[in-house]
């Protein structure tokens, strides 16, 4: 495989794949820049970051021949459509040439070196995990073992110890039974939602025809015979009276009517918890 030894077509190379942007983050030659980082690790780490801009795991076929093609195809026609001797066609002929062959020699270097070092940081990572297992499984030294404090084997605090519990299965069924008794209380509550909204249906105004008929119960076009008293005919609602008061609802228990509509009502609440629904 061809080897770069001119810094400019590197730069050149960067250039072109990254649309003349971020050259600063790509590959760069040390003698062109002063500023690049000065340790191994900074150098290959900022590499690392190069490689991933240039193939992304996006684009795992820029590497291949086909893409290479595509990325640099070959004239259509060996005819220029404009003259030989226009100074444009002559200028650019030979960058042209230049900038395909830096963009095919230089992609396959860049994955080259992309896949070094990866293969590098994947073996350092083996390497080092390989080392930790070793570091938490070996024993203790003989002169530690042999000075150490003794103690009795019981005594000795074991890896996730499991304390003894001679009341776990009777809070396992205490537990048992209080779920069943939740979830049999959820049951009747539900149970009995759905039979209080079946009882309260049949007052629901589902068509046309109900709601023209309440409106016309409630706001009939003469005399209402819910607003007759015993002086004046039903046509105002002031005839039942003013409206009630804080005073007067809370001094209404004491009345006799208020008293009989109160056992009423309990006479009702009583008998749905008998049946078992609503009334």
């Amino acid at each position: 495989m061809p080897h770069h030894s001119n810094p400019g077509e590197a730069v050149l190379l960067v250039s072109i794949l990254n649309g003349w942007s971020g050259i600063s983050q790509l590959y760069r030659h040390p003698s062109n820049n002063p500023t690049l980082p000065s340790s191994k690790k900074e150098s290959q780490g900022c590499a690392t970051r190069s490689a991933v801009q240039i193939f992304p795991a996006r684009r795992p076929d820029k590497p291949s021949e086909s893409y290479i093609a595509n990325a640099t195809p070959e004239p259509a026609s060996n005819n220029p459509k404009v003259d030989n001797d226009n100074p444009f066609l002559s200028g650019n002929a030979g960058w042209q040439q230049c900038d395909e062959r830096i963009l095919r020699e230089g992609l396959l270097e860049l994955h080259e070196r992309k896949q070094k070092t990866e293969s590098k940081v994947l073996a350092r990572s083996k390497a080092r995990q390989a080392q930790n297992r070793q570091v938490l499984n070996q024993l203790s030294r003989e002169d530690e073992r042999l000075t150490s404090a003794t103690i009795v084997q019981a005594m000795v605090s074991k890896k996730n110890p499991i304390l003894p519990d001679p009341n776990a299965e009777a809070r396992l069924a205490k537990s048992l039974a209080n779920v069943a008794m939740k979830q049999q209380l959820k049951s009747e509550e539900r149970m009995d939602a759905i039979h209080s909204l079946y009882m309260n249906a049949r007052d629901f105004i589902i068509t046309e025809e109900q709601l023209n008929e309440e409106i016309e119960r409630v706001f009939p076009a003469g005399d209402n015979p819910e607003w007759m008293n015993d002086q004046r005919a039903g046509e105002n609602v002031w005839n039942l009276g003013p409206p009630p008061t804080v005073s007067s609802l809370v001094h209404r228990k004491d009345d006799e009517n208020s008293r009989w509509d109160l056992v009423q009502d309990r006479t009702k609440k009583i008998a749905e918890a008998l049946t078992g629904g609503k009334i």
